[in-house]
């Protein structure tokens, strides 16, 4: 079957080579039940028919440029022709205005495929061209049937779902606002787990009432969004040992009634105690893996609270855990061969606040607005981020106000309402669902700012009126666990790079490559230099060379080569291999050495 669909694929094409339909003359319209009716000789050079499907796909996907499927890549399209992602929250209405709007769907609805380009490869964006921006189940079902013949194709068998998002791109669900009993979410955007670097343990401290020593929970159990009688967090568990399958089982301080999970089973409801069990692609884990699964827990009454967590029966943590000191080591060595090295080592912060540094300029003292923005994309007058906000106060209702080095022209945002542009402040406001915050809740806003000329700057936060950060504010010492090095040769200053895994299954391994760009440049290569062969090697913003291999070098997409100094590449990968696993040993970035965290 999946050759007959590639003997298919060479019938008709336009400009860019993407399969066309004979009558509406859009890229994939008709396909699944013609390649239905087709039947060729499946051995018939096959190795070309799968490499001409695998490039339909990689079309698809935004190879060319921009991506015609929602939410994902670069580009994509944001106004498909899809009557509930059309419409803003209930109790607002939906009417023919929002059809004929110029503004985003309300609702993005990831992983839809439009109905895609004309023969001319024209395309564009606009909500009431049903021709080119419908979603429809039929090239919906074939493109899903196609994605799933290339995996099968490529031995990676299983399923296609991962324990943690991809880097690049929000993979949060399309959904309504909660009404009544329901308990499905609000619009949200999943932030990316980030696998930290462990430093060298020093003296642990002990635990109250069981647990593993120097756990944090709000580290193991990351609220992402909360309304009335639910709320939505990730579970992120550094998987202790080896294991061919797991249970993690949670206890909370009051009755949960119901617990939505997808990437494991989870126990009867209502209850205390929440055991997840693997499925079947995900139960083989290797120690150090970090095994994120998000959940929707309702409750009636007083908000439960994960009080421990064990992990095949072992304690993970316990509400009674003491966490470790912050202790901030640097040290420094400089020879006469111009070599620097400075090695930084940050381990938890106290419980009890120490001396706090000063602000200049304003806002809280302790911030990083490097933590509170977060840049995920780049392109040409354009940059996406997420916003990532501890909510100080519980509130019924709340805005945030930005302010900005330089005048933004545009501002999409989707949990949010936001201020006209253009201008140098934006403020946003909650929409009906998610208005309600506990202090310490963490709201997550993605956007894309627009801008022309010098790109614009997050320099100070508020919210409700009160400072959060500043441009100029002095960063205080992080709160996570990581180690770093710079090295200075020559006097050019090399960045640093991680390669941070997500996922792993039998012969492979998916992980994000985290780059910082050390000067300004039009296009890049990143090499990758391996302990092992690598056998295959699957990127999506990137090209990559030959495998099998032991080294593959990375080049830029034409949508993506134009990076500026301090630009952070964030590129998501999965690697295969035969016997032991590979290790990255080295990266150099246009073939200058940068170190590896």
């Amino acid at each position: 079957m999946y050759d007959i669909m590639y003997e298919y694929l060479y019938e008709q094409r336009c400009v860019k080579i993407i399969l066309l339909d004979e009558t509406l003359g859009t890229g994939w319209k008709g396909a699944p039940p013609k390649m239905c009716r087709r039947r060729v000789s499946f051995r018939k050079n096959s190795e070309e028919y799968r490499a001409f499907g695998k490039q339909q796909i990689h079309y698809m996907l935004g190879s060319t440029g921009r991506s015609f499927v929602v939410g994902f890549g670069n580009n994509p399209p944001q106004r498909p022709h899809h009557a509930s992602s059309s419409c803003k929250d209930p109790p607002e209405p939906c009417s023919w205005n929002d059809f004929t709007s110029p503004d985003p769907n309300p609702h993005i609805l990831y992983g839809a495929l439009v109905g895609g380009p004309g023969q001319d490869d024209s395309y564009a964006d606009v909500r009431s061209d049903y021709i080119k921006n419908e979603v429809t189940c039929d090239y919906n079902a074939g493109f899903q049937s196609a994605v799933a013949a290339l995996r099968h194709l490529a031995g990676c068998g299983g399923s296609t779902v991962t324990t943690a998002a991809p880097d690049t791109t929000t993979t949060a669900p399309v959904t309504t606002r909660p009404s009544g009993t329901t308990t499905q979410p609000p619009t949200t955007t999943k932030v990316p787990t980030t696998t930290k670097a462990p430093t060298t343990p020093g003296p642990q401290p002990t635990t109250d009432g069981g647990g593993s020593s120097s756990c944090d929970m709000s580290d193991m159990v990351q609220q992402t969004n909360e309304w009335s009688g639910n709320f939505q967090a990730n579970l992120v568990v550094k998987v202790p040992v080896d294991t061919q399958s797991w249970s993690i089982t949670l206890t909370f301080s009051s009755t949960v009634t119901q617990f939505q999970v997808w990437a494991a089973y989870a126990s009867a409801t209502p209850s205390t105690t929440i055991t997840l069990t693997n499925k079947s692609y995900n139960g083989v884990q290797t120690a150090g893996n970090t095994l994120t699964i998000s959940f929707i827990a309702s409750y009636s009454g007083a908000k439960p609270r994960v009080t421990s967590i064990t992990f095949n029966g072992t304690p993970l943590c316990s509400t009674g855990t003491t966490a470790a000191p912050d202790t901030t080591t640097t040290s420094t060595t400089t020879t006469t061969t111009t070599t620097t090295t400075t090695t930084t080592t940050t381990t938890k912060a106290p419980t009890t606040p120490g001396p706090q540094p000063t602000t200049d300029g304003g806002g809280s003292s302790g911030c990083d607005m490097s933590d509170m923005v977060q840049q995920t994309n780049e392109w040409s007058g354009n940059f996406q981020a997420n916003l990532v906000v501890k909510v100080p106060v519980d509130t019924q209702s709340w805005s945030i106000t930005l302010t900005f080095s330089s005048t933004v022209t545009q501002f999409q945002v989707w949990a949010a309402y936001a201020s006209a542009t253009p201008s140098t402040t934006i403020t946003l406001t909650n929409k009906s669902y998610n208005g309600v915050q506990t202090a310490g809740n963490t709201l997550t806003i993605n956007f894309i700012a627009s801008y022309s000329g010098a790109k614009p700057g997050v320099t100070s936060i508020t919210f409700n009126g009160t400072p959060l950060c500043s441009g100029d504010t002095t960063a205080a010492a992080k709160t996570t666990t990581s180690s770093s090095t710079k090295t200075t040769t020559n006097g050019v200053s090399t960045e640093c790079a991680a390669v941070q895994q997500t996922n792993e299954w039998s012969g492979n391994f998916q992980a994000n490559l985290v780059v910082k760009v050390p000067s300004d440049t039009d296009s890049w290569s990143i090499t990758l230099t391996f302990s092992r062969t690598v056998t295959n090697f699957q990127v999506w913003t990137a090209d990559a060379s030959a495998t099998p291999s032991t080294t593959i070098t990375l080049t830029n997409k034409s949508y993506n080569g134009s990076q500026m100094a301090g630009n952070t590449i964030t590129i998501n990968f999965i690697a295969s291999y035969s016997g032991a696993k590979p290790k990255v040993t080295s990266i150099a970035f246009i073939d200058n050495a940068i170190c590896l965290i």
